[in-house]
Order: C-alpha cells, then structure tokens, then sequence
C-alpha cells in the first residue's frame, strides 16, 4: 500500500541504517510523533521488528552471559534463559518500535513545521490523501515490479536500434578527430 511513500519519506529522513538503535533523548513534538505512527502504520515493515525470535535471542543472549549467571552449556540454564526471553520478548519488542517511532520524529521535526506536519498528517487520512498513499503502494506492489522488470527487458532488446543511431552521429560528428592507437 501506501507503505513504500512512508518508506521513501522516512528513508529521506533517516539516512543511517543503525539510527533505529538510537532512543532519541527528548518528547517528540506531538505533531511528528502523529506523522510518523501516520506514515509508518501504512508498512509494518519500517519498524523492522516483524521477527520475534530476533528479540527473544537478544534477551536470551544477555541473560545467559550475565555475570553470575548459570552456566550456559548446561541445558536447563539455556532453557531458563530461553523461557524468560520469551515472556519478555514481545515487551522489548513494543519499546523498540517506540523508540523507531520516536526516531522518526525527531528527523520529521527536524525538517518540518508543527503545522506542516499536522496539515500533512489530516491530508493523508482523508480520501485523497488515501488514494495517493494507495497508488504509491500499487508501485510497489510485486506484480508491478515484474512488470517494470518485463519492460526493461523489452527496452534492452529495443535499445540497440537507438544506440546505432547514436554511434552514427557521434561517428559524423568526430570523423576529424584523432583516433585512439589500436590496441
């Protein structure tokens, strides 16, 4: 959907792949924060938090290499840490998209105005700004992209035609010039 119009706006925004680690220190401004839940609620995939078990080891990796902890090659302290891991997963989970959505923000706010950002926010939940985050998602619907890709492949076979033309004028035009030494 209009998925990928958030993705490319947040993408113009946050430029450093590991910016998401990053808990930004302040409140965002209200405004950002609605932009971004906003734009980044059309494709789940922006919070990159889509795998559980990517949580679940990270917790289960710090707990079992905590300093007084069980030994780690011993089953049931792998399975202790494995068990709590999974109960706290999903809240590592929430606080890591808060912090993205935060994040997000925070390089929204940077760029635009309180008000910008509110009459943006409106515009995009009202029907035309629906249709617009709609017809951004159908380009980046897989079907799409075959079909763009079936296209250059047309154009690559048609291309040459152009690119003789191109030689023959360009030949013309440097018939006088000096020619590089054969090879």
């Amino acid at each position: 959907m209009p998925a990928r119009l958030a993705t490319f706006l947040i993408a113009l925004t946050m430029m450093a792949p590991a910016a998401s680690a990053q808990t930004p220190a302040a409140e965002p401004d209200p405004p950002a924060l609605a932009l971004a839940r906003l734009l980044m609620s059309r494709d789940e995939r922006l919070y990159d938090d889509a795998d559980l078990g990517r949580f679940r080891v990270r917790i289960e990796t710090a707990l079992l290499a905590s300093e007084g902890s069980c030994d780690p090659a011993n089953n049931e302290c792998q399975g202790a840490a494995a068990a709590v891991a999974a109960e706290y997963a999903p809240a590592l989970r929430l606080r890591h998209r808060d912090a993205v959505e935060r994040l997000a923000a925070d390089q929204l706010a940077a760029r635009m105005q309180p008000e910008e950002m509110a009459r943006i926010a409106a515009w995009l939940r009202s029907s035309d700004g629906a249709h617009l985050l709609d017809a951004w998602e159908a380009l980046r619907d897989p079907r799409a992209i075959r079909r763009r890709r079936e296209l250059q492949a047309d154009f690559a076979r048609s291309a040459p035609g152009i690119f003789a033309r191109a030689r023959a004028l360009f030949r013309q035009r440097t018939v006088n010039l000096p020619r590089a030494a054969p090879r």
